[in-house]
């Protein structure tokens, strides 16, 4: 979730001064910090940002997400037996 509000707020040029903006893009940053540099930046009529780093790095965690559920709910199958 703090991935997808530092994706929507850098693609609309919200301002890095706000506390609201400047608290989500601290907290995002060690989420993000293993992917930076995959992907190039793209600047879009130098306001709006798409940083491909954070769309990869979402869909990286959701699928990891994903699996460790189904691990979780393989194991608690196996316990209930």
């Amino acid at each position: 979730m703090i991935l997808g509000l530092r994706i929507v707020l850098r693609l609309f040029g919200a301002n890095e001064t706000a506390p609201f903006v400047r608290w989500i893009y601290e907290t995002s940053a060690p989420l993000l910090y293993p992917f930076e540099g995959i992907f190039p930046t793209a600047n879009l009529d130098g306001t709006f940002v798409i940083e491909f780093s954070a769309l990869f790095a979402t869909i990286i965690y959701t699928i990891v997400g994903y699996a460790l559920t189904r691990l979780v709910m393989m194991f608690d199958g196996m316990a209930k037996k």
